[in-house]
């Protein structure tokens, strides 16, 4: 188990200019894994919230999620749902495509009007329409 401790990012300055003021320190338990952490890809799993989070800075897999372009994705799940978010967040490609693995009796519930949802083998094929190059962010909801 990781600590991380923040410090008042407000605060900043005002320490700058009275150094013999100390910060306060904010100590809070996270539950974090680091699934992937190299050149290609980087990507961490938060225990407590159910949230995987990768960023795909070339094609590849990570737990099962693959990459068939740049961009980073989110998947959050409950008992009921999978939350998928996918962005480019460099803001370079015309659209991102990623395989997330298909939970067992899940089904399309909504999505963002940019996104198409496909099926390959035990996979959803997402693609997102980046064209726009705007780094905005696309959600799609299946469940039960």
């Amino acid at each position: 188990m990781a600590e991380n401790q923040l410090i008042n990012p407000i605060a900043t300055s005002y320490y700058q200019e009275n150094p013999n003021k100390q910060p306060k320190r904010i100590v809070k338990k996270i539950d974090v894994e680091i699934r992937a952490n190299n050149l290609n890809q980087q990507a961490v799993f938060d225990k407590s919230q159910n949230l995987w989070i990768g960023n795909f800075r070339q094609l590849g897999t990570v737990n099962g999620f693959v990459g068939q372009t740049r961009g980073s994705i989110m998947v959050r799940k409950t008992a009921t749902s999978e939350k998928v978010t996918l962005a480019d967040p460099t803001m370079e490609q015309t659209k991102i495509i990623f395989l997330v693995p298909k939970m067992t009796g899940h089904k399309l519930k909504s999505k963002s009007p940019e996104v198409s949802v496909t099926t390959s083998g035990k996979n959803w094929r997402i693609q997102v329409n980046t064209a726009a190059k705007n780094g905005k962010s696309f959600s799609v909801l299946f469940g039960k």
